[in-house]
């Protein structure tokens, strides 16, 4: 086997240390010494639960709220622009023709 230089073992005190922090503050629970049986969950929580709804709700419409300033919001303005350029074109074929672009026909006085 490989002889462990002083780096390694100096990554392995540092592993050891930061594992008996891990389980002081019960982050990581070693098999067999959690004191609760096999099968065991946490109780429900409405608190718990509300709050994580909360959370998750909140960042979903983050995401909803963000794609529609990047993508929606531009589109809709630039198809306002469309429909005023539109009408101005109309109104300019009204002018050049002497009546209404797709109008209704004009009476005859007879």
């Amino acid at each position: 086997p490989m002889e462990c230089t002083s780096t390694c073992r100096g990554f392995q005190r540092h592993l050891r240390r930061a594992l008996r922090h891990a389980f002081a503050m019960n982050e990581i629970t070693p098999a067999g010494e959690s004191g609760k049986s096999v099968g065991m969950t946490r109780p429900f929580s409405y608190t718990r639960t509300a709050r994580k709804l909360l959370l998750h709700t909140g960042k979903a419409m983050w995401i909803f709220g963000t794609t529609m300033i990047v993508l929606a919001v531009p589109l809709i303005i630039e198809m306002d622009r469309e429909q005023q350029l539109m009408e101005i074109e109309n109104q300019q074929m009204g002018v050049l023709s002497g009546g209404p672009v797709g109008g209704a026909p004009a009476a005859s006085s007879s």
